[in-house]
């Protein structure tokens, strides 16, 4: 019998570790949305009063005043951004989204009832992420995002409603002192002196001065009062306002000095017929006669023959 040799075990492959980097992450950035497809628009009812149909415009429900403020032309009102006013009436930057136009609404009163409405850019796709604010005149200077672009821009309104328009301004002079006050906003001069007003638009300018100081206009179209002026912005405008004191009068004084005099009391006087030498020359007819004082202690003696110094 031939002789089996026993299996050979064949030695284990040995395993080696490698340590690998991980490799960096990778972040991408997504590029910004230029245009959102109107059919993610949310769905969102007009505002119903209960004894009218749909836009018509405030309505109050529960408790809050709620107002249609543009519901011109397709989808509106994205990115808004909200300041009020000097008188309290809000002032809103927002973008169409169906023009893709930045726009701003200008109320005219705090409940946004009546109000104006402007294109401010409408190149592009533009207008998206509005950030709003009113400069010293109220003037609304916004921020927003031009998508056609990929820029940030500014817009700076010449107008409280970004309107195109012409400057007005007003010259304060005189001797006398008082402002002078614009409807609309914003002129109060002095201080805030020029002003853009949107074309057409008829300003009323208020002089109100200081104690019983007058007031004299210059290139107004109208002075409804002596302390108004009306004017038509038209073109670029300079009104002038003199305020004046009134001329002071003076009073003369009058000083007045006391002095003591001594009087004598005289009845009757010594009879004596006088010569004109003033002396007497013997008995004769004489009347009574009164002695007087007068100033600088002068004695005269009244007669039917005339007054006569006595010494």
């Amino acid at each position: 019998m031939a002789e089996t040799s026993a299996p050979v075990a064949e030695p284990e492959a040995e395993i080696a570790f490698v340590a690998f980097e991980p490799a960096p992450e990778v972040v991408v950035e997504p590029e910004p949305t230029v245009v959102e497809p109107v059919s993610s628009v949310e769905s969102i009812p007009d505002v119903v009063e209960a004894t009218g149909g749909p836009d018509v415009g405030v309505a109050t429900v529960s408790g809050a005043t709620l107002t249609i403020v543009d519901d011109t032309v397709g989808t509106t009102g994205w990115y808004t951004s909200l300041q009020l006013d000097a008188s309290g009436n809000p002032v809103i930057s927002y973008f169409n989204l169906t023009n893709t136009d930045l726009m701003l609404a200008h109320c005219n009163d705090t409940k946004c009832a009546t109000k104006t409405l402007e294109t401010v850019a409408s190149t592009g796709n533009t207008g998206r992420r509005t950030s709003l604010q009113l400069d010293a005149s109220g003037y609304p200077v916004i921020s927003y995002y031009d998508g056609t672009n990929g820029d940030l821009r500014l817009a700076h309104c010449n107008t409280s409603t970004c309107e195109a328009g012409f400057e007005v301004t007003v010259t304060v002079s005189g001797t006398g002192t008082g402002t002078v006050t614009s409807t609309p906003v914003p002129i109060v001069c002095p201080g805030v002196c020029t002003a853009a007003f949107p074309t057409g638009a008829t300003i009323t300018f208020t002089a109100t001065p200081v104690g019983d100081a007058t007031v004299t206009w210059t290139g107004c179209d109208s002075n409804p009062t002596p302390q108004t002026c009306q004017v038509d912005v038209t073109a670029d405008r300079s009104i002038g306002v003199t305020f004046t004191d009134p001329i002071p009068v003076t009073t003369p004084t009058t000083s007045v000095s006391t002095t003591s005099v001594s009087t004598t009391s005289v009845s009757t006087a010594t009879l004596l017929p006088f010569t004109g030498a003033g002396r007497s020359t013997g008995p004769g007819a004489a009347l009574i006669g009164l002695l007087i004082v007068v100033c600088g202690l002068t004695l005269v003696r009244i007669s039917r023959a005339g007054t006569h110094r006595l010494r």
